[in-house]
């Protein structure tokens, strides 16, 4: 996805199979165990019996010199291995007999059949990609579900795989953000995105003990569209400091509302659920607008989404909201619109005038109505169905889609215009035959389509293959209406799997805005 042009990521780190001892006891670490296979549990019990027994060994008088009597376990490490003096202040990293047996952060979707890989691979496959196809900086979000000693970990892995690559407040003069950079002035820097946690000499707001392990802002990782006495009942993670502070200008907030203190600090993030973000918008989408054009939201996909489909991106786009998870596995209609906000952007977009922080109220956005024409002439090298060879056996037709408001404008059969008369947002062609097709100049209109905003509407054609039982989708392409041209057009189409092909329609194009 680095790649394509993605810039912004999420990354779920759980602890490594050898839990340490401050998240062995959590909530979250007895249900992943339920979750996991017998044969893991008991390779686990097979390997901590093992270990104990090698420790009550070294343990044993007879095993030590005499002048080594209270040296710790540790002296069994390979010799290039130093112990640092104990230090209260951080929780050192959990280590076995063997440094080569040291548990590590893994990275997995949480209690599902995802196949699990470590955290250190994710971030060299990160730092060997993230720039290779533009130097426009890379957000990593993390969603932390390890415990404190394997945050440690993460602290070391990133600081050596990124080295070079994250962000140092010096470089930007030292002093205290006012204001967040462009992007242009973060060009080949990882931006990572982190729940805040305050330092570990100063007491939190309940007044608590010193205790790094303790002086920790706690972050419940419960849904956002859990009800309050849920979110109680679930015992919250906790955030080491020193892996916070990774967040330079992405420091991560829960959300509770938008007049919390939170909320003015220049370089906080939420991040709300698609269905908090509806009910936000519902009671007051203008301080959501407000928030948006100066300071960063991120939406992402219900938990009931269970088939990992998406979320309708283009709502979110329009309240402001800069990041919007997608599933990247599935080349659905969201992740259609989401290639066309982005082609040929680098992964960053500047937002219409109006939507950034500047004089301009939401009543400025420019809304204008539109009168689309879009006349078929031909379709060359349309790509076949897997499970065709045959180029004359292809039935194609383009259904045609516009995507100009609300997520119901395209689901429902229906609109109106402020004369009272039925707007439908989708066209259909006739069928043809063969991968290179004469469409015979048939037009597809769209007329007086209202309150459209230019470049946050879209344009989606697909080519179906119609055959028995359900059409099958072979061919596609999508484009944002600020970028798509008048006259004779080459369009150029992607294949089902979202990939580049040869595929190309000729069509002519007039668009009228007034």
């Amino acid at each position: 996805v680095l790649r394509r042009g993605c810039r912004c990521l999420e990354i779920d780190v759980w602890d490594g199979d050898e839990s340490s001892s401050s998240s062995s006891d959590s909530e979250s670490d007895g249900k992943a165990s339920k979750k996991s296979g017998s044969r893991r549990e008991g390779l686990k019990s097979k390997i901590s019996g093992r270990i104990k027994t090698v420790k009550r060994k070294v343990r044993s008088p007879r095993n030590s010199p005499p002048t080594e009597k209270k040296v710790p376990s540790e002296k069994m490490a390979p010799e290039k291995t130093e112990q640092p003096p104990e230090d209260l202040s951080l929780p050192a990293p959990w280590t076995t007999m063997s440094t080569a047996m040291r548990a590590e952060p893994r990275v997995l979707h949480g209690y599902t059949l995802t196949k699990e890989v470590s955290f250190r691979e994710v971030c060299h496959a990160i730092r060997d990609s993230a720039f290779e196809t533009t130097d426009l900086p890379v957000i990593v979000s993390l969603e932390v579900h390890a415990g404190l000693e394997q945050q440690q970990i993460m602290v070391e892995i990133m600081r050596h795989a990124w080295k070079g690559l994250l962000v140092n407040l010096n470089d930007f003069d030292g002093k205290e953000i006012e204001s967040l950079p462009s992007p242009d002035r973060l060009r080949k820097k990882i931006l990572v995105k982190v729940k805040w946690a305050p330092p570990p000499d100063k007491e939190n707001e309940n007044g608590d003990s010193n205790n790094p392990v303790e002086i920790v802002q706690t972050t419940s990782s419960a849904d956002d569209d859990q009800a309050p006495e849920d979110r109680k009942r679930k015992k919250s993670s906790k955030i080491l400091h020193a892996l916070s502070e990774f967040g330079v200008f992405t420091q991560s907030y829960s959300f509770k509302h938008l007049e919390q203190p939170e909320a003015k600090i220049p370089n906080h993030v939420f991040s709300l659920s698609e269905k908090k973000v509806a009910d936000v918008h519902e009671t007051q989408a203008k301080a959501l607008f407000d928030h948006n054009r100066n300071f960063l939201m991120r939406a992402y996909p219900s938990g009931m989404r269970v088939t990992s489909s998406n979320l309708e991106p283009t709502f979110l786009w329009r309240q402001g909201i800069q990041m919007v998870a997608l599933n990247w596995q599935r080349c659905d209609k969201s992740m259609q619109l989401n290639e066309a906000m982005f082609a040929g952007e680098q992964g960053w977009v500047l937002k219409p005038g109006a939507y950034r922080g500047t004089d301009l109220d939401a009543s400025a956005i420019p809304r204008q109505t539109l009168d689309l024409t879009i006349e078929l002439l031909a379709a060359q090298d349309i790509p076949l169905p897997e499970d065709e060879r045959q180029s004359k056996k292809l039935r194609p037709y383009v259904k045609v889609a516009l995507h100009v408001g609300q997520p119901e404008d395209i689901s429902k059969a229906a609109a109106e215009n402020d004369k009272g008369e039925q707007l439908s947002f989708k066209r259909k062609s006739k069928t043809m035959a063969d991968a290179s097709p004469d469409f015979e100049g048939e037009v597809l209109r769209f007329a007086g389509i209202p309150n459209v905003i230019e470049e946050l509407a879209f344009l989606r054609l697909k080519v179906q293959h119609d055959k028995f039982g359900k059409d099958e989708l072979v061919a596609w392409s999508c484009i944002r209406l600020n970028r798509l041209q008048q006259g004779y057009r080459f369009i150029h189409l992607l294949d089902a799997r979202g990939l580049g092909s040869k595929g190309l329609l000729l069509a002519k194009i007039t668009k009228r805005f007034s």
